[in-house]
């Protein structure tokens, strides 16, 4: 790439910035409400709440919080216990000083502050003091339009195993914006879950160090957008989109202190749809710790584009499972396995590093369109780009200098080339030498003015944690579903005798039509013994179930999805292909390795992933995994046989 091509992207990006990416400055939110006319306008602590953080404010909030109203919080540090925003049109709860909201001693971790069928309803300027150690209060917020979460920080570790944010517009075109929402301090889980069904706009926000995804955001119908932002050292993904119209615009990412038990830190993940998702003005730098890829086009992810976009990887930012041995990717994509082979566009893109083995682009699918490129590496045995059997691929335009080959075919693979040179010194926008060296001051994100806008001036869309609820047809949320997994036995008529094991906790429950009765029971060592005719028996748990016993027929669902019974628990799970290249990905909810059990093969072709999806393919050579668990989500490309400890459980 030219260095007049790099200044080009640099001078867009700080029109962006300027400007907004596409973000229109009034008509946002829509609606006839304004967001400034409230007929009451009250003080809380005027209206009683203690603002030295002694005694729980929940009563007195509760007290006002309706319709056409706006509580405001001056200097002071508030206890809450559980707050709920529930049916509420053009509410808002704004912080007007340096305001503190800290759990208190009998607080909800599941719906700390939360509601959901909001209309117009603003969350804006708060400090959430989340650091005494296992606290993890969360914020859940559901609107069917106008929903605005602006200047909040919440501070300290999130401590339990559910999102520490949730947002959602559950309106198909309606429109949400999280602006400033800053986590720093990292949690067990998800950073901020949303999957909206209207459109939702996260802007200059920061997460770092969580541990399920920062921005879980592809399992939702509406587009997500997230313009601007710092994501530093998130494990599975810093962002994961898949819907349709999604964006990332002017975001820095970063993996380059994750902790060491991160297994798979990557930035951008596109998953769980089909896409088109557009990256453009982005810089992502992956300096150490393990991980797939900078970005990364999962199995079950669609088509994408970047554009005008700078990627740093360095030699210690390596391949999972490689004993820190091969340097990582830059972009990779897997093979499709739900037929969404989908396409890709990249252009005008520098990518930069150092490191050994494989190539910083390494794509498995069809269709990729590549341009203007400028490909630096140095290292040992590193390649540019690798396509795996992939064909109507294009490469012109484009510098790729590497110490290995330029452009490598694996499999049924081609590709049109022109125009490619390989002497070109890419220009990085921030100043990384050519020497390798990273140390680089990512952006962080820029400071909102602060200033409240109207809902129906935003921009944006609303994130929710779906998680938590059920939700029915019109987008309502129904039941509150148990923390952790739900698994649920119902009898085909006659009546099924179980029995289970859980390593971890498990109770009785209520969801999916649970019945609780006295025909069923768990000892103190965790076993699940139970009997069901045609009534459902649910039970939470968190932990790991080892194994699943039945001597009559059951319907076995996990969180609500069927799941075959002779999955749960099995020693020894192999998958074994019919004569044709398949590949497959399924999940493990304990550990597993590989194995050589019933005649398994071990090879390059699979892979185990530290969070417990693995990866491989098969033609008619069987590949066994050694299991401790639940397997799940299986998935193939093409037709294989499944067994647990050597019998056939199903063919796909």
């Amino acid at each position: 790439m030219s260095k007049d091509g790099t200044s080009s992207l640099l001078n867009r990006r700080t029109i962006l910035k300027t400007i907004g990416v596409g973000v229109p400055a009034a008509g946002f939110l829509g609606g006839t409400v304004s967001g400034n006319e409230y007929d009451d306008v009250v003080d809380i602590v005027e209206a009683g709440a203690d603002d030295t953080g002694e005694e729980p404010i929940d009563d007195v909030f509760a007290s006002h919080a309706n319709d056409d109203t706006r509580i405001e919080f001056p200097d002071g540090r508030y206890k809450v216990n559980d707050i709920t925003l529930y049916g509420l049109r053009n509410f808002a709860m704004i912080a007007t000083g340096d305001a503190t909201l800290v759990p208190g001693e009998n607080y909800e971790p599941r719906s700390w502050i939360a509601g959901t069928n909001n209309r117009y309803i603003r969350f804006e300027n708060f400090t959430i003091d989340n650091t005494e150690d296992g606290v993890g209060s969360t914020v859940i917020i559901h609107a069917y339009d106008g929903l605005i979460v602006r200047n909040v920080t919440k501070i300290g570790h999130h401590d339990v195993n559910r999102p520490a944010f949730g947002f959602r517009v559950i309106e198909d075109g309606g429109s949400g914006l999280v602006e400033s929402l800053q986590a720093a301090d990292g949690g067990r889980s998800v950073g901020i879950y949303t999957d909206p069904d209207g459109t939702i706009t996260y802007r200059n926000c920061h997460l770092e160090r969580f541990e399920n995804n920062g921005l879980y955001a592809s399992l939702g119908t509406g587009p997500v957008h997230i313009e601007g932002g710092f994501y530093r050292n998130n494990n599975v993904s810093a962002v994961r989109l898949g819907t349709d119209g999604s964006s990332v615009r002017g975001a820095t990412f970063r993996v380059d202190d994750p902790p060491s038990d991160f297994g798979n830190c990557r930035g951008i993940r596109l998953a769980d749809g089909a896409g088109p998702v557009e990256i453009e003005n982005c810089e992502l730098y992956m300096t150490s710790g393990r991980g797939t890829g900078a970005i990364v086009g999962a199995f079950n992810s669609g088509s994408f584009s970047v554009r005008d976009t700078a990627i740093y990887v360095g030699p210690e930012y390596s391949t999972v499972g490689s004993g820190g041995r091969r340097t990582s990717y830059a972009i990779y994509v897997d093979p499709a396995t739900d037929g969404e082979v989908g396409s890709r566009t990249i252009e005008n893109t520098v990518i930069k590093g150092a490191g050994d083995y494989v190539a910083p682009v390494r794509l498995a699918r069809d269709n990729n369109d590549l341009r203007d490129l400028c490909i630096e590496q140095s290292g040992h045995r590193r390649n540019g780009i690798i396509f795996v059997d992939s064909n109507n691929n294009v490469v012109e335009d484009s510098s790729i200098s590497v110490p290995g080959e330029e452009i490598v075919l694996e499999g049924d693979s081609s590709v049109e080339r022109s125009n490619i040179s390989t002497d070109a010194e890419c220009e990085w926008p921030n100043g990384v030498g050519d020497n390798g060296d990273d140390e680089v001051e990512a952006d962080e994100p820029e400071e909102s003015s602060g200033e409240a806008d109207d809902p129906d001036e935003s921009d944006g869309e609303t994130d929710d944690t779906s998680e938590g609820s059920d939700r029915d047809e019109d987008g309502d949320v129904g039941e509150t579903l148990p923390e952790g997994d739900v698994i649920t036995i119902v009898g085909d008529s006659e009546t099924a005798h179980y029995e289970f094991t859980v390593d971890g906790s498990v109770e009785k429950s209520t969801a999916y039509g649970g019945t609780i009765n006295d025909y069923d029971d768990i000892n103190e060592m965790g076993t699940v013994t139970g009997r069901t005719t045609n009534e459902p028996d649910s039970y939470a748990f968190d932990g790991v179930i080892t194994d699943f016993k039945t001597t009559d027929d059951v319907t076995v669902l996990l969180n609500g999805e069927e799941l075959s019974p002779q999955l749960i628990g099995p020693s020894v799970l192999t998958v074994v292909g019919t004569g044709r290249t398949a590949y497959y990905e399924f999940e493990v909810t304990g550990n597993v390795q590989k194995s050589t059990a019933y005649g398994g093969t071990i090879n390059d072709y699979d892979q185990i992933r530290d969070d417990g999806t693995v990866s491989g393919r098969t033609t008619n050579e069987p590949d066994s995994f050694s299991c401790i668990g639940m397997v799940r989500s299986f998935k193939a490309s093409g037709p294989v046989e499944i067994y647990a400890d050597g019998e056939l459980v199903t063919e796909m």
